[in-house]
């Protein structure tokens, strides 16, 4: 191979999410390491600085509101892919490797056959049961067999990367696709970086006072921070309950922590620039999602020396707090676990070593995408 690489990235969008730190951080790193990077925005939605040094499309195309009209804008979608493709390669030569991320991506992109594009997914596409019983077993039945059809259709003979072992689990098994190849690369996360700006202090960081409990993520059903309300209110534990993020559940985790006594001890933080200052000041971080990728925010807690505790959902959160200790765990059908699992950890966090970070540094996960490059040669 030779030094310097062609690299370029389609995605969905780049606003408030993990996508998009995932694909800004992968980006950062081939650029800080000398490679041309390409970016290619699918829809018209930007919430983080973009890298300078990136040659940049982004689509104007509006996704529109009535449903008729959605075939014809993954049309349009598909247009665009496929001409930013051409104008990248006619400015810096042939790409090395094409990464196609996201929900739209992998809609939209497949058309295009292109042999050095990977498809990546960062999602789960079954989720858990949305609801309980024989009903919502059937529904997610018909819900495997659909997706699994349509994914079938869109990534059979392609190759694929997912950011989990149970992601992968997922797409070859309940799902039935038959990639041509595929690799589990974890998100990359600039270690360096996130520590530095753990040890700032923020407005939102300097509030804190006594010691408390954190979850950060959309403020969404999926997310299920009522679970973590609830187990930090049967815990019995000293200190507050925060959350950093927002969504259409506020109100309802508000009223509900009145209705659990925590008055003065439960709050509710916007998403703002650093929360890794008021992440690095929290004795403990839980997850309560129903579903998860990979979970950015268990990677970020570990990193800057803060124990973690989940539900063990699928896909991610078992590639991250597996083997680490027995109680960063906690099925899904023994969400009651959950309040003495939270009081057992702050009595007794578990370490971190650097071992259990280092999987996740930017440098490790771009050699790993670098070598996909390798597998496309072969």
């Amino acid at each position: 191979m030779k030094d310097s690489k062609t690299v370029l990235l389609i995605v969905d969008r780049l606003d408030k999410g993990g996508l998009a730190h995932v694909l800004l951080t992968l980006a950062c790193g081939l650029l800080a390491r000398g490679h041309r990077v390409g970016l290619a925005l699918l829809e018209n939605s930007v919430a983080y600085p973009l890298p300078e040094a990136a040659w940049l499309r982004i689509n104007e195309a509006e996704r529109p509101s009535r449903r008729w009209r959605h075939a014809a804008f993954r049309r349009e979608v598909t247009g665009f892919a496929r001409q930013a493709i051409s104008d990248f390669e006619t400015e810096h030569g042939k790409a090395d490797l094409i990464i196609a991320a996201g929900e739209l991506a992998i809609r939209c992109v497949p058309p295009i056959h292109h042999p050095r594009i990977v498809f990546s997914s960062h999602s789960s596409q079954l989720q858990a049961a949305k609801m309980s019983g024989l009903i919502g077993q059937l529904r997610l039945g018909f819900k495997r067999l659909r997706r699994g059809w349509r994914l079938q259709r869109l990534l059979n003979g392609r190759h694929v990367h997912v950011v989990s072992d149970g992601l992968a689990k997922e797409l070859t098994g309940s799902l039935k696709v038959r990639p041509a190849s595929v690799h589990v690369i974890y998100n990359p996360f600039d270690i360096d970086a996130i520590r530095e700006a753990a040890r700032q202090s923020t407005p939102e960081s300097l509030k804190r006072l006594r010691p408390f409990v954190i979850g950060i993520g959309l403020l969404t059903k999926n997310k299920h921070f009522s679970r973590l309300l609830e187990a930090f209110a049967a815990s019995g534990v000293d200190g507050d309950l925060v959350l950093v993020g927002q969504g259409g559940d506020e109100e309802a985790l508000w009223q509900l922590a009145r209705a659990k006594g925590l008055d003065g001890r439960f709050e509710i933080v916007p998403f703002h620039h650093n929360h890794y200052a008021l992440l690095a000041k929290a004795s403990l971080l839980v997850v309560t999602s129903d579903s998860e990728g990979l979970s950015n925010v268990l990677c970020e807690s570990l990193i800057v020396g803060v124990p973690a505790l989940s539900t063990d959902c699928p896909h991610g959160p078992r590639d991250i707090l597996g083997g680490i200790d027995e109680r960063a765990l906690v099925p899904l059908d023994r969400i009651d676990l959950l309040p003495e699992r939270i009081h057992s950890l702050l009595d007794k966090p578990y370490d971190i070593t650097d071992a259990m970070v280092e999987r996740f540094s930017v440098d490790k996960v771009i050699d790993q995408y670098l070598a996909l490059i390798d597998m496309l040669d072969e």
